[in-house]
C-alpha cells in the first residue's frame, strides 16, 4: 500500500511539480498546516506508512518539534527538505529522528528511492 503523504508548510504545500509527481505515482497527499495537523490516531501504523515531509528551513524551533512529533506518532517517517545539507545546530535532532533529508532541488529519483524503502 501507498505511504499517506502529509506536507507541513507553504512551500511544499504550493510546490505544484512535488504535488503532481506524488499524484502521479498514486501517492496520496494531505496539506498541513502546523505540526499538530496530524491526526493524533495516525503514527503509522498497519500497513499503511505515513510520511511527514517538510522544510526544515522555514519551520521555527526545529529540534524541539522533531522530539515532540516522534514522541507523539513514533511510526510517523519524517523527511526534511532544505537548500542545504549540513545542519550542525540540528545535528543531534536530526541524527535521531529524521528518516532522511533531501536537499533542494528535490532529486525525484531520491525522494522514491525513499518512499520505496519506508513501504518495505
Amino acid at each position: 500500500m501507498q505511504s499517506k503523504i502529509n506536507l507541513l508548510g507553504e512551500s511544499l504545500c504550493r510546490d505544484e511539480a512535488l504535488r503532481r509527481c506524488l499524484t502521479e505515482r498514486g501517492y496520496p497527499i494531505r496539506a498541513l498546516r502546523s505540526w499538530s495537523d496530524l491526526p493524533a490516531g495516525e503514527p503509522g501504523v498497519g500497513s499503511e506508512p505515513v510520511v511527514l515531509l517538510f522544510d526544515i528551513d522555514v519551520e521555527e524551533n526545529i529540534g524541539n518539534q522533531l522530539n515532540e512529533m516522534k514522541r507523539k506518532h513514533p511510526g510517523c517517517f519524517l523527511l526534511a527538505v532544505s537548500t542545504g545539507n549540513y545542519h550542525p545546530e540540528l545535528a543531534e535532532a536530526i541524527g535521531k529522528h529524521l528518516f532522511a533529508l533531501l536537499v533542494r532541488p528535490i532529486d525525484w529519483d531520491e525522494l522514491f528511492y525513499l518512499l520505496n524503502g519506508i513501504e518495505r
